[in-house]
């Protein structure tokens, strides 16, 4: 999320109006986050509410009465909360990591599933094509694309999932994710539609992601392909 939209943290069972942040994030020793990404302080948020916010390569927490306290100090003696570098060694008692890696500070969970530590925060990159066949999809604001016209990973990252939609013509078309012009997941649409939240696909920073309509079929129209992104440790 970018901007200065507030997003609330609340701990499981909400405190009385005014208690301290520490007592909020020990109560039954279990916290709930979501993560406000923007360079400025959010505006104080409502009774019995969090906002944890990124300013300075630091992550920050806003009370209700308006106090602003550094996250590592407010939740380093929490159990499921770690504070470092490097990611935790001990899993089984960190449910969270507040990652200070310089270029990469943001809180990260471990995903069971796909046995990795990812990003809290997931992102999205929008390609599309009105006449999808034997072409590279363009990116968002993009007129016309090649296999160079791509979206640059700033981070190491996995893929974990796609969706797709499209509206005329071949409604079961295929398409190709691309990582620096390889192919690493095909999927194809079912009337005209595909979501698949399983993906567990690496990529490193400075490789481009791409997205290539198969030349097998007739063209798709009006297509539109969204890629979802965590960072990975």
């Amino acid at each position: 999320m970018a901007g200065n939209v507030v997003t609330d943290m609340v701990s499981e069972n909400t405190p009385e109006a005014g208690v301290s942040i520490e007592n909020v994030l020990m109560k039954d020793r279990h916290i709930v986050l979501c993560e406000f990404d923007g360079t400025e302080e959010p505006p104080q948020p409502n009774l019995n509410k969090l906002a944890v916010f990124a300013k300075d390569g630091c992550l920050w927490i806003k009370d209700d009465q308006g106090e602003v306290t550094n996250f590592c100090d407010a939740i380093g003696a929490v159990d499921n909360v770690v504070c470092s570098d490097t990611a935790p060694a001990n899993i089984t008692g960190a449910v969270l990591w507040n990652r200070t890696t310089p270029g990469c500070e943001g809180l990260y969970f471990r995903d069971k599933t796909r046995d990795k530590w990812l990003s809290t925060n997931e992102e999205t990159f929008t390609l599309g094509h009105d006449n999808a066949n034997n072409n590279f999809l363009r990116p968002s604001g993009i007129a016309s694309a090649g296999d160079r016209t791509a979206y640059l990973m700033r981070k190491n990252g996995t893929i974990v999932g796609v969706a797709a939609r499209g509206r005329d013509g071949n409604d079961s078309k295929t398409f190709e994710i691309r990582i620096d012009g390889i192919n690493v997941n095909s999927f194809s649409l079912t009337a005209f539609k595909e979501i698949d939240n399983t993906l567990d696909i690496d990529f490193d920073a400075l490789e481009d992601l791409t997205v290539f309509a198969t030349e097998a079929g007739a063209k798709t129209q009006d297509v539109t392909v969204v890629v979802s992104i965590r960072w990975r440790e």
